[in-house]
């Protein structure tokens, strides 16, 4: 049987967008693009400079005529034998920001341990050379090339030899973290006796497989997190998508320790010291009662049926193997593991995880639109004047994030020409005068229909500030989105965009930038979003029967209970009520305070409704798009993502809201004209008439 070639198909023309799997990097991960207006590379496929046309350029690569030549291959580790028998493998991506385990990175480790006399080995050291990046996964590349759920078992062959062959070496290994590490990388670090990490939020552990790409995962994380975690963190940190960091990943048990960024490598040196002197053992076994076994599983399976009925399979899977390696006796077996690479492998061809995939293109695509080269964290320096409580609080919640390469600027504080200040600023004025290079950054915490004031030109709109980013972090359920943040320019201040960007996204945000003249990208979306609900229930409907029918699509968690706790009723009401149709804005008041105040409890699922949601988000993207608003529909479906949870199972809005499918909503659909407004209707009758898909 051939082998499947994950580089035969990159883009095609229907309803799903293609594009290249071989990426090689989990979410997070951003490979440095060359210089603005050059193609940039994606994968083996490279991004042409967008224009405001709505579509994605991609130049599919065509294979070479060129007779084949051997050509030696750059190490991708580096080993070296430290003294009292340690032995340190530097993990090291070549050509890439990220380590990625790639066939020849497993190669490498697997062909080491197999030449190490283990008994002349005191430690076993794994870091990276990349600073912001331990490893960030293989899924990509998995996923790019399992056709069917068999062949997972020959695809990942290497890989669970490798594995295997670091879980079983006869000397004590220790996974020193440092940068990013997301899916198969924590999954290898779990293989290690003892993991260590930087603190600060560029040290982040995420586990990907679920929350971003609906599938189950492949190399021990479902047999070993219950036993290193408890199975509430285990099903927090694999199901929910939590991430962790710095002293929660200590807390709850990830890593023994937690390393301080500006002497990482001499506690890394002294942890080892411990370790060989017999002062550190590994962490025990959690062991958990039976009884509080099935009190989890019970609760799980409650927030598992607010899931989609696609996913639930998925989830309940998991969870099973979660508890069968909490309730199991002795040592994990060859049997244990080949349940979950069983799951792994049909979960990777079920439709809604090759959706998911998707849109992490998407996402990836969106950053370039603004993005093209990211820029070094060198000097950065936060500062606000403390007068100014809306910038002082969130320059606060910033600082806590722990960034590295930013710090906080103290009061009276020098700088230098090499400097970069980000200044915060609710208010007009100017900034104060300093020798670095100051960039005045407006700050807007205020609730979703906020006035647009233009306090310098870039301001900063973070639509639910009440919450820290630890809240996303630990929602229940929960997909694994990001709290957004929205970077609002005006043509002056678009050479503020990159380093602002970086900043935020390393600090735990989402990030989107627009071009508004009158109102942010955010509200204008989630008015759009609300406007449908509310006009349902001022129709006399059930505000229950929202909660339900979002949840059934998979609005997991959807945006109202946000803005429950911290919207203006009156701000939202003035954003909304244009977009009802005219017989319903009367009641439009008392429906919104329903709908906000409606419990989460089970009812009622109505399709349609999440029908007229669609169109409405339409309406809004091209809005936006027409507007100048957004430069480009990649945004658009981060915003619906991040903001309002639209569901990866379906890709993204864009790819989801096809031509065919939006006519066959017009057409079958008798309740659309009731929630909706004429202008809606009218746009998507033009979205049909034009024939013109968002992608390829």
């Amino acid at each position: 049987m051939a082998r499947p070639d994950p580089v035969a198909s990159l883009l095609s023309r229907g309803p799903r967008l293609r594009l290249p799997v071989t990426v090689g990097a989990d979410s997070g991960a951003r490979s440095a693009p060359g210089p603005p207006g050059a193609a940039q590379p994606l994968g083996r496929a490279r991004l042409e400079p967008l224009e405001a046309d709505r579509r994605i350029a991609v130049r599919i690569p065509r294979r070479s005529r060129r007779v084949s030549q051997t050509v030696k291959q750059p190490k991708t580790i580096h080993v070296y034998r430290r003294s009292r028998g340690v032995v340190e493998v530097e993990l090291d991506t070549p050509g890439s920001e990220v380590n990625i385990l790639t066939g020849a990175v497993v190669g490498e480790i697997y062909e080491l341990l197999a030449s190490l006399d283990a008994s002349q080995v005191s430690a076993l050291v794994f870091t990276s050379a990349k600073p912001r990046s331990f490893i960030n996964g293989a899924q990509l590349m998995l996923a790019s090339a399992v056709q069917s759920a068999d062949s997972i078992f020959e695809l990942t062959e290497l890989l669970r030899r490798t594995y295997r062959a670091v879980a079983e070496f006869d000397a004590p290994t220790i996974a020193a973290v440092r940068g990013s590490c997301y899916g198969c990388g924590v999954e290898f670090s779990l293989c290690c006796d003892y993991r260590i990490a930087q603190n600060g939020a560029d040290t982040t552990f995420y586990m990907t497989e679920i929350a971003d790409y609906l599938n189950g995962p492949a190399f021990g994380s479902t047999q070993r997190l219950p036993r290193l975690l408890g199975i509430e963190h285990a099903i927090g940190f694999l199901l929910w998508g939590h991430r962790l960091w710095g002293d929660r990943a200590q807390q709850v048990g990830l890593i023994d320790r937690v390393l301080a960024e500006e002497s990482f490598d001499a506690e890394v040196d002294a942890f080892v010291d411990a370790i060989i002197a017999g002062k550190v053992e590994p962490r025990a076994q959690v062991r958990q009662s039976t009884e509080e076994l099935n009190r989890v599983r019970e609760a799980c399976l409650d927030e598992i049926d607010r899931l989609p009925k696609d996913y639930r399979r998925l989830y309940k899977d998991c969870l099973a193997l979660l508890l069968h390696s909490a309730l199991k006796q002795g040592p994990l077996e060859d049997d244990d593991f080949h349940r979950e690479l069983r799951l792994a492998g049909e979960s990777l061809v079920e439709p809604q995880a090759e959706a998911a995939r998707s849109f992490l293109y998407l996402r990836q695509l969106a950053e370039r639109v603004w993005v093209r080269q990211i820029p070094k964290r060198r000097g950065w320096l936060l500062g606000a004047d403390t007068s100014d409580q809306t910038a002082a609080r969130f320059a606060d919640m910033l600082d806590r994030r722990d960034v590295s390469g930013v710090r906080r600027l103290g009061a009276g504080e020098a700088t230098s020409a090499d400097d970069r200040v980000f200044w915060l600023t609710s208010q007009p004025g100017e900034p104060p005068r300093l020798d670095a290079e100051v960039t005045p950054v407006g700050v807007c915490l205020d609730p979703i229909g906020a006035a647009l004031e233009w306090t310098a030109d870039v301001v900063v709109r973070r639509p639910f500030a009440h919450a820290e980013v630890d809240h996303w972090e630990t929602r229940v359920p929960a997909t694994g989105t990001r709290p957004l943040v929205e970077i609002a320019t005006t043509p002056e201040g678009t050479a503020a965009i990159a380093p602002l960007f970086e900043y935020l996204d390393a600090a735990g945000h989402s990030v989107i930038v627009s071009t508004p003249e009158d109102a942010f990208a955010a509200d204008t979306f989630m008015a759009a979003f609300v406007a449908p609900l509310v006009a349902y229930v001022a129709d006399g409907g059930d505000a229950s029967a929202v909660h339900t029918s979002l949840s059934r699509f998979g609005f997991v968690p959807s945006p109202l209970a946000e803005l429950a706790g911290e919207a203006d009723h009156d701000a939202l009401l003035d954003l909304v009520r244009p977009q009802l149709p005219e017989h319903l804005r009367a009641e439009a008041s008392t429906a919104l305070e329903a709908l906000l105040d409606a419990s989460h409890t089970q009812s009622t699922a109505h399709p349609e409704l999440v029908d007229a949601v669609v169109v409405s988000l339409l309406w809004a993207t091209r809005r936006a798009l027409a507007g100048g608003l957004l430069r480009h529909s990649t945004l658009a479906d981060v915003i619906c993502r991040e903001l309002l949870g639209f569901p990866v199972g379906h890709a993204s809005l864009c790819e989801y809201a096809t031509v065919e499918r939006v006519d066959s909503l017009l057409d079958e659909s008798d309740t659309l004209g009731r929630w909706l407004a004429e202008p809606a209707l009218e746009d998507a009758r033009a979205f049909v008439d034009e024939g013109r898909n968002f992608y390829l």
